[in-house]
């Protein structure tokens, strides 16, 4: 494919690198076997193949197809029912599976069949949950490992040879209908001349396409028509000059180590690439030449290179491939950083600024394939000025894609990755449909997934998924409740499956779906015509049953959610209701006991309960075995009571988790029944914390109260359990909280490979004020430590969690607080302001930057500008100084700046001490960087413009003691004493009310982090 790349002139050596493979190329096409062109079978045209869908089906691409049989090509793009067309493949096998033993996860398995972790879950996406728990007996589709994808056409092979001293010259044409089988002559010292039965002189390497060939020499075309091809003159390209004696590095033992070596023979080539490629040849690699460009901005040619295992090349996972990013340094030459690791075959696909936002981009699709199905991964990798970043927000694969690289929608920027396919070539993956994934760079973070959407079907059991998709993940009534009607009452949609009653198992299953919506919406009289009607229409069904059940419960309590804890203990034994959209092929969702009534994170509103019943006539039971446990082990009445206050759950909890045996579903229905859990107040994650390989519990149960601290009364708390090895959990954290705790993230947070907790409290008086929290485990220690410095609270204050914004020196994620306006007379002015908190090598998260809102009336005061570049001289060892510098002067170059003190400070005399002030720390940014020079001027403007200031004398002080012992904690011990005894000098900071930081007296001096302040 053309590639928009930027330059591939230098060095000149490349130049010639197009030209030489096309001769060769050349000589290649004119000996194609006739075993090459007859292997393969026979495929009848259907009613409703295309192209594309037959492709898919066989597992080629279109344009693989369409070469191996181009009298079927057609200007209108149809296929003829009844044509055959030539598969130049062997017929699929049956696909490989393993079944899930004991002890097993995602990464053992992944060890175990040597592919990706990341690629094994993208084969079976119906098997990976949130918590990645698989289980005994599932059976995973286990793709091949380092394959390329199915090829149209026969490899060449041939033997490693030293470069030809002479180019090949053609002296035939001929149609290729499929690439041919090359004879190679040793030492080849000679010109070789094509013929029908031709001597492969040269390595067969396929063209780049991005350089033109003379027009003299013909070059295959993707898709080859029956007509004669004209014959070539006999007219030399360009010959390499290399030296074929020249002493190669020693091959590769395998790919994975082949950069090295690549590198070092790019680094010594000369002009000709004749080195380069007698090296591939004689290491059985293959390459399409390299890529040349400046990436970096650096003003120096940067290298992208991708290779592969040729056909003659004695491994067994011919086609698989890998790719190298080298950086140009001074005085020629390359730089290694960044190798793939590729698990299959890699197309370049972009080395350019593909998002928009200044910095380059490589992009590729890494392809391995099973018996039936090739995988197709899509890697972004972008420039930060440091290294090569990934800028993908999980992985992006998907089987069979077909990849599209374009500006598809205005949310992102740049362009966006559209994947659209989807489709496993095996029977047994199950009902499919195209799907396709849009994923974007918003603002120019990386690429994370925008939408999803799916193509046309006929299937019944598709627009069940859509219509489950809508109710149980986005939480859409409205479109579940159309979907899920037009399941049970149009009769247009086709059973799929191998089931045989799919019908009417789905529509019975839609029927219940239907009455939960019911439920949720409060409406119980019309949640029970519709379990009423399901028992007429489908009494045979287990859904009859399962929807009996949970009328029952939820008529007895007013509470869907209660209801639904009888329903999953129900089909827990007895799964018949599970078993219907339990198993639809590997490649479609998986379905187990809690997505049956799952419990949905809703605002439900309060419904009466039923009368009780006279005795002999209650709700009916679920049926009890000898092989579970009875309904009644988990029943909501049998737990603790409610505590009377928030402090009560601390010792009720533990009896909680005990008696549930940790079931998240259970306790999270227990704390809704005690109001501790509601849609937008309180909160149960279930994580592995400390890194032991064991879930954890964090419970924040919040109630409402009269002495709640929080929004409207909320009294909230956070317990920590960590789970033991017995199976049970162990309370090791419940620290103080006043007002309402709110989980922000888990994970790992800050790119350190260790999970941190993120959370925020609200507590309010007067008004309201945010305070993030974190935490973390020290695996040393045994405790947990913090993740936040302190200071991370604002007034009226909302938090967020974002990537972090590439040129920042973060890792991870960062933390956005905004707000910080109280409303109150004392709160001063009503400026409000962004904060942003990153961790840096792994430390606590602590503020890099603050930013007043420019938008904002009154945000123009000087005050306010020093405040944000103060934030910037706190964060100097971490941002270097000069976002401090270039902050200050811009405030004090700012003559828009106004006097804003609420306290009757006299304007002029505002603005002179806080120039003053500004100055003096600008002096100070300055020589702690090293300027001293710039320090000097700036330290003599203040001094000419400000003669008698305390700033001009204790700026004069400090920069003296500096340059006399390099001690800047000296210097300041000094300075804090003239502060300390001139007021004016720090509460001019003091001006604008307590939602604005203010600098104490020894804070007026700047005193770098590690340096030892004297007292």
């Amino acid at each position: 494919m053309n590639l928009p790349f930027a330059r591939l002139t230098k060095p000149s050596f490349l130049a010639w690198w197009p030209l030489w493979l096309t001769a060769a190329l050349l000589a290649l096409l004119l000996t194609v076997p006739a075993a090459a062109q007859e292997s393969g079978y026979t495929y009848t045209v259907q009613v409703g193949d295309n192209w594309t869908v037959v492709a898919k089906r066989v597992g080629l691409t279109v344009e693989e197809l369409q070469a191996a049989n181009p009298q079927a090509v057609r200007a209108s793009g149809w296929l003829i029912v009844g044509e055959k067309l030539h598969i130049p493949t062997a017929p699929v096998a049956e696909e490989q599976f393993y079944t899930v033993r004991a002890g097993d996860g995602w990464t053992i398995i992944a060890e175990r069949v040597n592919i990706p972790t990341a690629l094994l879950q993208a084969a079976n996406p119906r098997y990976v949950r949130p918590d990645l728990v698989l289980y005994v007996g599932q059976r995973l589709l286990i793709p091949a490992p380092a394959q390329s994808r199915p090829s149209a056409t026969a490899t060449p092979t041939a033997t490693s040879t030293p470069l030809p001293t002479e180019t090949p010259t053609p002296s035939a044409t001929a149609t290729p209908t499929a690439t041919p089988t090359a004879t190679a002559t040793p030492n080849p010292t000679h010109t070789a001349t094509a013929t029908a039965t031709a001597t492969l002189t040269a390595t067969p390497t396929a063209v780049p396409t991005d350089t033109p060939t003379p027009s003299s020499t013909p070059t295959a075309t993707d898709t080859p028509t029956p007509e004669p091809t004209p014959t070539p003159t006999s007219q030399p390209t360009a010959t390499p000059t290399h030296d074929p004696n020249a002493v190669l590095p020693a091959c590769p033992a395998d790919l994975a180590i082949a950069s090295n070596p690549l590198l070092e023979v790019l680094n010594r080539d000369d002009s000709s690439g004749g080195l380069l490629a007698a090296f591939l040849n004689a290491c059985g690699l293959a390459s399409d030449g390299p890529v040349l460009a400046d990436l970096t901005s650096d003003g120096l040619d940067d290298l992208v290179l991708v290779y592969r295992l040729s056909s003659e090349s004695a491994a067994s996972t011919s086609g698989q491939g890998d790719l190298l990013i080298a950086n140009g340094i001074g005085g020629g030459g390359y730089a290694a950083e960044y190798v793939a690791d590729a698990a299959g075959s890699v197309r370049l696909l972009k080395t350019e600024d593909i998002n928009a936002d200044g910095a380059a981009d490589v992009v590729w699709l890494d392809t391995t394939c099973g018996a039936s199905t090739c995988f197709d991964t899509l890697y972004v990798r972008s420039w930060d000025g440091a290294g090569w970043q990934d800028w993908t927000e999980g992985t992006i694969t998907m089987a069979s894609a077909q990849v599209e690289i374009a500006e598809l929608d205005e949310a992102g920027s740049g362009a966006e990755l559209q994947l659209s396919g989807g489709a496993y070539g095996s029977v047994g993956a199950g009902p499919q449909r195209e799907r396709t994934e849009i994923w974007a760079s918003i603002d120019g973070a990386p690429y994370s997934l925008l939408r999803e959407s799916y193509g046309e079907s006929a299937c019944l059991y598709h627009l069940i998924l859509d219509a489950n998709r809508a109710f149980a993940i986005d939480l859409d009534f409205e479109l579940a409740q159309t979907h899920f009607s037009t399941a049970i009452f149009e009769n247009k949609r086709n059973a799929c499956w191998t089931r045989p009653n799919e019908l009417e198992e789905l529509r019975s299953f839609a029927f219940f779906r239907l009455a939960q919506i019911a439920g949720y919406a409060g409406e119980p009289a019309t949640a029970q015509a519709l379990i009423e009607q399901l028992a007429d229409t489908y009494p045979a069904q287990p859904y009859a049953q399962v929807g009996r059940i949970w009328l029952d419960g939820y008529l007895a309590s007013g509470d869907p959610v209660s209801a639904c804890v009888l329903v999953t203990n129900f089909v827990t034994s007895n799964p018949a209701a599970v078993e219907v959209l339990a198993d639809y092929g590997y490649a479609n969702p998986t379905f187990t006991a809690d997505d049956v009534c799952p419990i949905l994170d809703v605002a439900v509103p309060a419904v009466e309960p039923a009368p009780v019943p006279a005795d002999g006539a209650g709700a009916s039971a679920p049926p009890i075995t000898a092989d579970a446990p009875p309904a009644t082990d988990v029943s909501l009445a049998d737990l603790p009571e409610c505590p009377a206050g928030i402090n009560g759950y601390a010792e009720t909890l533990p009896t909680v988790l005990d008696e549930t045996q940790g079931a998240s579903s259970v306790i999270e229905a227990w704390l809704r029944a005690c109001d501790a859990l509601a849609d937008k107040r309180g909160a149960l994650v279930k994580y592995d914390l400390n890194s032991d390989k064991r879930d954890d519990l964090l419970v924040f149960p919040t109630i409402l109260s009269d002495v709640g601290y929080g929004p409207g009364g909320a009294d909230g708390a956070f317990f920590l359990f960590h789970g033991n090895e017995k199976g049970g959990f162990d309370l090791v954290l419940a620290p103080d909280i006043f007002g309402q705790p709110t989980p922000l993230a888990w994970g790992d947070a800050n790119g350190d490979r260790r999970p941190e907790l993120l959370w925020q409290v609200e507590s309010c008086s007067t008004f309201c004020v945010t305070s993030l929290l974190g935490l973390a485990w020290d695996q040393a220690s045994g405790q947990y430590a913090q993740a936040v410095l302190p200071g991370a609270a604002l007034a009226g204050g909302k938090v967020s969690i974002e990537t972090v914004t590439r040129g920042t020196p973060g890792k991870g994620r960062q933390i956005r607080l905004v707000g910080g306006v109280s409303g109150t007379v004392g709160g001063g002015l009503t400026v409000p302001h962004t904060e942003i908190w990153q961790s840096v090598d792994g430390a606590p998260f602590r503020r890099i930057s603050w930013r007043y809102d420019r938008e904002a009336d009154g945000n123009d005061c000087l005050g306010l500008r020093l405040v944000e570049a103060d934030v910037a001289l706190q964060a100097s060892d971490v941002l270097s100084y000069t976002p401090a510098i270039d902050l200050y002067r811009a405030a004090l170059e700012d003559s828009s700046l106004q006097a804003c003190s609420l306290f009757g400070l006299d304007a002029a005399k505002e603005l002179t001490l806080l120039q003053g002030l500004g100055s003096f720390r600008l002096v100070q940014a300055q020589a702690l960087s090293g300027d001293m020079a710039a320090a000097q001027a700036t330290l003599a403007g203040l001094a000419a413009g400000q003669p008698e200031s305390n700033y001009s004398a204790a700026a004069t002080q400090w920069l003296d003691s500096l340059m006399t012992d390099g001690d800047a904690a000296a210097a300041c011990a000094g300075v804090t004493k003239i502060v300390i005894g001139k007021a004016e000098m720090w509460q001019v900071t003091d001006q604008y009310g307590y939602d604005h930081p203010a600098l104490a007296a020894q804070q007026v001096c700047f005193v770098p982090a590690g340096a030892a302040e004297e007292e």
